[in-house]
């Protein structure tokens, strides 16, 4: 159960030194054991309203009163408050909403708080995975998933995670595609863009995120690395080029003159990232940041469905995933359909001497989100819940 006190300063900066060293390569991590399923929110229960179902991976802070704010939702963004985690109950309110505009250079589609970074519990910095669902004559149903453009934009709180603003678009912008979008008719039936960002982690002086980009173009599919010194600056977030952060992101629809893809990011960790990735933590006691990521294809000996995490010193360099935890992730199975999947994993040290919930111990939870099947389908029915777990480091 985490503390209600406010963190002391003095206390929390110099444990936060202690990111700034990375570990050795070789520091080994190993799981010590995983507990039971607890529920946290239950959607037949506990939803506000019939689309109120976790969508995101649980993020938390801590305010200057010692709150809990915690966030696994949709694109209202109801959190669940509480004095600790153990008491969190459902607001109704909705602190920030995008106004779903069509139109992708507008940057304001609809909007999931999907990271946070708070020093003092008051401001609260966020990364925003949004989505514009492009309005085009011919974005017709089976061509919907062709219409959909996707950017990382920023929003942020001053009292305490309640309410959230953004600048006024295209300012919110933090990462887009240097591509206009064109017509989708002879395009792929996927999503583009850059999608779902971590948890923000601060090392080395610097503050970190990593989120998922699609292939358009010049752009490689994989987990891009951003970073700044500033996070109230939207513009000041750079990306990895594949030796340095000089990675400027553009709006393609208002700068001329552009080379495009010298706006694209150099994805970190191939062959290592390369499963739907939800979270980024800091592990104190090794010195090394843990990625969780879902291996959502058909399960092989080697390589069963779950939660993986993959290890790195540097955020650049990242180890192979290991399994953390075996779990439906796919709606097909071998002897049927599954009756849940597990999806969209985070892992909060409820002690975290971090207000952002950006550094683990080696005791945590695993935050995880359950989709209630029915008839072999993903429906609004979904809960929140965690399992304890206990790592070895050494």
């Amino acid at each position: 159960m985490a503390s209600n006190k406010p963190l002391d300063i003095l206390t929390g900066w110099l444990l936060l030194l202690a990111m700034t060293s990375c570990a050795p390569a070789g520091s080994l991590v190993e799981i010590g054991s995983i507990g039971p399923v607890q529920e946290v929110f239950n959607y037949q229960h506990d939803r506000c309203v019939v689309w109120d179902a976790p969508d995101t991976p649980a993020r938390a802070i801590r305010t200057s009163t010692g709150e809990i704010r915690l966030f696994a939702a949709n694109d209202a963004n109801r959190p669940l408050v509480g004095p600790d985690f153990d008491h969190l109950s459902k607001s109704c309110f909705v602190p920030f909403i995008g106004s779903a505009n069509p139109h992708p250079e507008g940057f304001d589609g609809q909007a999931w708080l999907s990271a946070f970074y708070t020093e003092d519990g008051l401001t609260v910095h966020a990364l925003v995975h949004n989505e514009v669902h492009v309005a085009d004559s011919t974005c017709k149903p089976d061509r919907s998933a062709a219409c959909w453009r996707n950017t990382i934009t920023y929003a942020v709180s001053k009292d305490g995670g309640h309410s959230f603003r953004q600048p006024l678009p295209p300012d919110n912008v933090v990462a887009a595609l240097p591509y206009r979008f064109d017509h989708v008719a002879d395009r792929p039936n996927r999503p583009t863009g850059y999608f779902n960002p971590t948890n923000i982690v601060r090392f080395r002086g610097m503050f970190y995120a990593l989120f998922l980009a699609e292939p358009e173009a010049a752009q490689r599919h994989g987990a891009c690395l951003i970073r700044t010194a500033n996070l109230a600056d939207p513009k000041s977030w750079r990306g990895w080029d594949g030796a340095d952060f000089t990675i400027r992101f553009v709006d393609p629809y208002r700068e001329q003159a552009l080379i495009p893809d010298q706006h694209v990011c150099t994805p970190v960790g191939i062959g290592s990232l390369d499963f739907a990735m939800h979270s980024l933590v800091f592990h104190q006691p090794s010195g090394q940041f843990f990625a969780l990521m879902a291996n959502r294809r058909p399960a092989t000996p080697d390589r069963p469905q779950g939660i993986y995490l993959a290890r790195s010193s540097d955020l650049i360099n990242w180890s192979e995933p290991s399994l953390l935890l075996a779990a439906s992730t796919s709606e097909k199975q071998p002897g049927g359909c599954a009756s849940a999947l597990f999806l969209e994993a985070n892992l909060i040290d409820h002690a975290s001497i971090d207000r952002s919930f950006s550094v683990i111990g080696n005791e945590a939870w695993l935050y995880l989100n359950r989709y209630n099947l029915h008839d072999c389908r993903i429906t609004d029915d979904r809960d929140l819940v965690r399992r304890q777990i206990t790592f070895n480091s050494r």
